[in-house]
């Protein structure tokens, strides 16, 4: 059981990512508390747990990088710079804080996957778990009263963001690194 855990992890690891990013958008597992516990955190933990169980078990020591650190970190220099300027710093390192975990979460993915038909599978997870949430999604905002009427109301905004209210300084930091990526990739 073990020796086919860590042969073949990226199923394994990917997979319940995948799953877990699209139903932590539908349900949170526990809504009381300060930081909602979702599926998603659950199954990265134990995503990070497989990967590095494999790591410690066949001596492999390599890390594949992007290539795009220098730009990431110029990234998170500008959205901590612009947090001093913000006025809201808490959530505003909150979403800091979580940028760098999904980003990070991209390097283990990257890290897990080995060869095409890994990957094939990964893509047929992926359209599975969009095409489950889209019918529950469509199935929800058709026939639930609450969110028609909200939908309704709004005429197709979103209520908050229609009313100027926005006040992200991820927004700031973001405006200025997609230039930098560009011209990094060209």
């Amino acid at each position: 059981m073990l020796s086919g855990l860590i042969s073949d992890n990226s199923k394994l690891i990917v997979i319940p990512l995948i799953i877990g990013a699209y139903l932590s958008g539908s349900f949170y597992l526990a809504e009381s508390f300060s930081i909602p516990l979702t599926i998603f955190q659950l199954t990265l933990l134990f995503g990070l747990f497989i990967f590095f169980i494999k790591k410690i078990f066949t001596s492999d020591t390599t890390f594949e990088i992007y290539g795009l650190e220098i730009q990431y970190l110029i990234f998170f220099a500008l959205i901590f710079f612009s947090i001093i300027y913000g006025p809201e710093r808490d959530s505003a390192i909150f979403y800091a804080i979580r940028m760098g975990v999904l980003l990070f979460m991209t390097y283990l993915i990257v890290n897990s996957i080995n060869t095409v038909d890994q990957l094939k599978i990964i893509m047929i997870a992926i359209i599975c778990s969009a095409l489950i949430v889209s019918i529950y999604s469509l199935y929800n905002n058709l026939l639930n009263p609450e969110i028609v009427l909200l939908n309704y109301v709004s005429q197709g905004n979103s209520l908050i963001r229609a009313s100027g209210t926005d006040t992200d300084p991820n927004i700031f930091a973001s405006n200025f690194i997609i230039p930098i990526l560009a011209l990094a990739v060209a």
